[in-house]
C-alpha cells in the first residue's frame, strides 16, 4: 500500500500543484485524514475488528475499556459462556440522583467505584491503590531536554481531598517523579507549560506504585497523537462471581495518519486520493471539478465494499455469539 506522502503526490498531480508545498503539507494531508476517518466508521470493516481479552476480578462490575477499544459490538463471559450487556450511564446516573442528594455530583455519588472513577470518558485509566506519588516517562529517548520536550500537566486530589496540581517535565525513558502526591487523578494533559501544545515521539506513561515492594500500576498513558488520555469506564449489568475473562468483539479505536511514511488499516487509497481530491477543489471553489471527483469517491466506496464483503464476508464473523 502507498504511503501517506505517496497518495498527498497524487493529490497534488490532480489538482495541478506541486508536491512540495505549504499546502501539500497542511490541507491535502488534512483531507486525507478527513477521508480516513470517513472510511473507516462507514462500517464495520472485518479488518478494523477484533476480538479482546479482559480479566474482570470477583465482584467487579465497572472497569476501563484499553484505549485501543472503539465501538464495542458483543461481550460473553469466557467461563460462563453468556452473553453480557452494559449498562446506560445517562440511566445510571438519573437512578444514582434518584437516590441520593441532587446537590451531589455523579462523581461523588459513585459509591460502587471507590477509586473515584466516573463512569463515561475519563482521562484515566486507573486510580492510584492509595495516595502516592507518580511517576511519568517515555518510551523514547528524545522526549527529553535535547529532543521535544514535552511536559506532563497532571491535576488531582491529595489524601486530604485537597486539589493539587503540577508540570512535569519528562526526561525520555528515565522516570520523573512528582512533587505532589494523588490520591486520584482527574486531568492529564500534554503541553510544552504555555498555550502550545507539545508532541512526544514516544508513548508517555503516568504511573503509580503497587506497594512499596512491587511495580507499578498505569493511571494512563499518552499516545503520540494525543494532548490528553480518553478512556471510556463502563460498568456491566451483573458483577462476575469469579475472576473471569470477557471477550469483547469491537472495533479498534481510529488511529490517524501521523507521519508521510503511515499506511492505511487496508487498501484504500484510490477512494483516499479521490476524497481529499474532491475537498481540493471544494476549498478551491471549482464545484464542478469537486463534483466529479466527489462521484469518482462515491464508486471506490461501492468497490471497497464489494470487496471486502466478498473477501471476508460480514463483520459479524467475528463475533463470539455465546450463550444468550
Amino acid at each position: 500500500m502507498r504511503t501517506l506522502e505517496q497518495m498527498a503526490i497524487r493529490v497534488c498531480k490532480n489538482i495541478n500543484l506541486p508536491p512540495a508545498s505549504a499546502y501539500t503539507s497542511n490541507k491535502i494531508y488534512e483531507y486525507l485524514n478527513s477521508r480516513y476517518r470517513k472510511i473507516y466508521y462507514h462500517q464495520f470493516w472485518p479488518k478494523t475488528c477484533g476480538i479482546y481479552r479482559i480479566n474482570i476480578p470477583v465482584n467487579v462490575s465497572d472497569f476501563s475499556m484499553p484505549k485501543f477499544i472503539g465501538t464495542i459490538l458483543r461481550i460473553v463471559n469466557e467461563t460462563t459462556g453468556d452473553v453480557m450487556f452494559l449498562i446506560d450511564v445517562a440511566a445510571y446516573a438519573d437512578k444514582c440522583i434518584a437516590l441520593q442528594s441532587s446537590f451531589r455530583t455523579f462523581f461523588e455519588m459513585e459509591s460502587d467505584i471507590p477509586t473515584g472513577t466516573k463512569l463515561g470518558t475519563s482521562n484515566v485509566f486507573a486510580q492510584p491503590i492509595s495516595a502516592s506519588k507518580l511517576s511519568v516517562v517515555s518510551t523514547s529517548t528524545n522526549d527529553n531536554s535535547s529532543g521535544t520536550i514535552p511536559k506532563i500537566f497532571i491535576r488531582g486530589r491529595d489524601a486530604n481531598q485537597h486539589i493539587v496540581s503540577e508540570v512535569v517535565s519528562v526526561n525520555g525513558t528515565t522516570p520523573v517523579t512528582t512533587t505532589n502526591t494523588y490520591l486520584y487523578v482527574d486531568a492529564i494533559t500534554k503541553s510544552l507549560g504555555n498555550s502550545t501544545v507539545a508532541t512526544s515521539s514516544g508513548v508517555i506513561s503516568l504511573n503509580a506504585p503497587v506497594n512499596t515492594n512491587q511495580g507499578t500500576t498505569l493511571i494512563a498513558d499518552l499516545d503520540i497523537w494525543e494532548t490528553s488520555p480518553e478512556y471510556e469506564r463502563v460498568k456491566l449489568e451483573e458483577s462476575v462471581t469469579t475472576d473471569s475473562y470477557i471477550s469483547v468483539a469491537a472495533q479498534r479505536r481510529f488511529v490517524p495518519f501521523l507521519n508521510t511514511a503511515d499506511v492505511p488499516i487496508f487498501d484504500m487509497e484510490d477512494a483516499l486520493v479521490a476524497g481529499a481530491t474532491a475537498d481540493s477543489w471544494r476549498e478551491q471553489e471549482k464545484m464542478d471539478n469537486a463534483q466529479i471527483w466527489e462521484g469518482l469517491f462515491q464508486e471506490e466506496m461501492k468497490t471497497l465494499l464489494r470487496r471486502n464483503m466478498e473477501g471476508s464476508g460480514n463483520a459479524q464473523i467475528c463475533i463470539p455469539m455465546g450463550r444468550a
